[in-house]
């Protein structure tokens, strides 16, 4: 220990450090008015400072973040349902990744084209 003790501030010297300093006042004055020493108030003043701009910028960053529209994630495409063929697949086909029946580039070029109905809407 250095041997200074250390006294804890009263309400009472806060509010007057707080006034004096908002007045502008000297710090030899401020110290002469609260009775401390030659730098406890402006070490103390410093201190507190310090802590009020932490919580003022914590409260605009909650405020800020409380304004911004929640993000939307983009709408997901439905995922493609499987074919269910009456058709068994092999093991090999299954294992080895062979498209289902019907689903093959080859199959699909050899159906015929789509015929224009009102249901769906295409004129080809």
């Amino acid at each position: 220990m250095s041997g200074v003790r250390s006294i804890d501030w009263t309400h009472r010297e806060m509010e007057t450090l707080l006034r004096l300093a908002q007045a502008g006042e000297t710090w030899t004055t401020i110290n002469g008015e609260i009775g401390r020493g030659a730098h406890a108030c402006e070490n103390r003043f410093q201190r507190v400072a310090t802590k009020l701009q932490k919580e003022a910028r914590a409260r605009a960053l909650a405020a800020r973040r409380s304004l911004k529209a929640p993000v939307e994630t983009p709408a997901r495409k439905k995922p493609i349902a499987p074919i269910v063929s009456a058709a068994p697949r092999s093991l090999t086909a299954a294992v080895l990744g062979d498209p289902l029946p019907g689903r093959s580039a080859l199959d699909q070029r050899q159906q015929p084209p789509a015929r224009p109905t009102l249901a769906t809407g295409t004129l080809r």
